[in-house]
């Protein structure tokens, strides 16, 4: 009924950002030209980052006993995949890059919906995809001695939007299920040159 799809749809908009860690490895190969270094980068990072919501609302409409209607939504990756070049100045042992690349996860959407109506309207939704974006990024290194060195770097991946469209069985209640896939990954790392 209209006034239970408008006061669930008033309420689910959400910009909750939420953090987690992350892990991985990378290897690459770097050219150094005078003070520039020139290089191609991949990695791939293990983590677990996602956002998951759960609400219960009661029905506006005038009915004995009300009714609760329960909404609940989830998106989340475990893993990223980057392939990046990188322009870098070095000075001494120190040096400040840039770089800028290809991206890939694995994201993953859950919906679902339940009333307490007897019999109950409810339906749910999964799906789980690879998706393709960018990403971008500075960072810094500074070499302890020829071979190893440590570095920390901040990278911007964008997957884009992931929205699908359900329905509940019986035709009871579509939904949109919508969210924006992007993080920020602050990272800290120990490199061996050969």
């Amino acid at each position: 009924p209209p006034a239970e799809r408008d006061l669930i749809n008033a309420d689910l908009a959400s910009d909750d950002n939420k953090t987690g860690f992350t892990g991985g490895v990378q290897g690459g190969y770097n050219l150094q030209s005078g003070s520039w270094v020139f290089g191609l980068e991949t990695d791939v990072g293990w983590m677990d980052i996602g956002q998951s919501r759960s609400k219960t609302y009661q029905s506006p409409l005038a009915i004995s006993p009300p009714i609760a209607l329960t909404v609940r939504q989830k998106v989340g990756t475990d893993w990223v995949w980057t392939l990046r070049p990188r322009v870098g100045y070095a000075s001494g042992p120190y040096m400040i890059y840039g770089t800028a690349g290809l991206a890939a996860s694995r994201i993953s959407v859950e919906a679902s919906f339940a009333d307490s109506r007897i019999p109950p309207n409810s339906g749910n939704f999964s799906e789980s995809d690879t998706k393709f974006g960018w990403v971008a990024g500075i960072g810094g290194a500074y070499a302890l001695n020829e071979n190893w060195s440590v570095r920390g770097e901040w990278l911007y991946t964008d997957f884009g939007k992931v929205r699908n469209t359900w329905v509940t069985p019986a035709g009871y209640a579509a939904f949109t299920t919508e969210a924006d896939t992007r993080a920020n990954l602050l990272r800290v790392g120990v490199d061996y040159k050969f």
